[in-house]
């Protein structure tokens, strides 16, 4: 949670196998929460969901938003085989900086359930980030929920003093 990087780096680092499902991929207009995010001349929107499996048992669901206008032709790559972040760094170029993360606990959805392989009164672990570039310019919002029965973050936390 602390570290900003793609969802095949991580699981590489921690030596767990793992896969990815693209569920959908649109073009969608822009609704008020993604004008709140990317501002009001920003129109157009991929959407991408995919489920990320590890040992071929599904851990996290994931929807992400991103302006069309700053990667033209971005679904001309294969997510189940292609990092996002990595992507968007080689092929357009991106320096992506941060991200800013709200993290709560939720019952699943029926829907979200059923993809999750869990019952519909689980808990899960739901996270939205909105994640910036060098130039603090918001280049994606994302959706994850994460199995509640399988996910753990550790998370440092520095003592300030004020």
């Amino acid at each position: 949670m602390e570290n900003l990087s793609s969802f095949g780096e991580e699981m590489s680092q921690k030596g767990l196998s793992y896969k990815t499902k693209v569920l959908e991929q649109i073009v969608l207009s822009k609704n008020s929460t993604l004008e709140k995010i990317f501002g009001p001349d920003v129109h157009d929107f991929y959407r991408l969901e995919r489920l990320r499996y590890i040992k071929d048992t599904p851990y996290v669901l994931l929807t992400t938003y991103i302006p069309c206008s700053i990667a033209p032709r971005l679904f001309d790559t294969d997510f189940e085989q292609h990092s996002l972040y990595k992507t968007l760094s080689e092929q357009y170029g991106f320096e992506i900086k941060y991200a800013e993360r709200d993290i709560e606990a939720v019952t699943v959805s029926e829907e979200d359930a059923s993809l999750l392989e869990i019952s519909s009164s689980s808990a899960i672990q739901l996270t939205r980030t909105v994640a910036y570039l060098s130039n603090d310019k918001p280049f994606e919002y994302s959706i994850a929920r994460y199995r509640g029965d399988l996910s753990k973050f550790t998370v440092r936390v520095d003592y300030k003093k004020i």
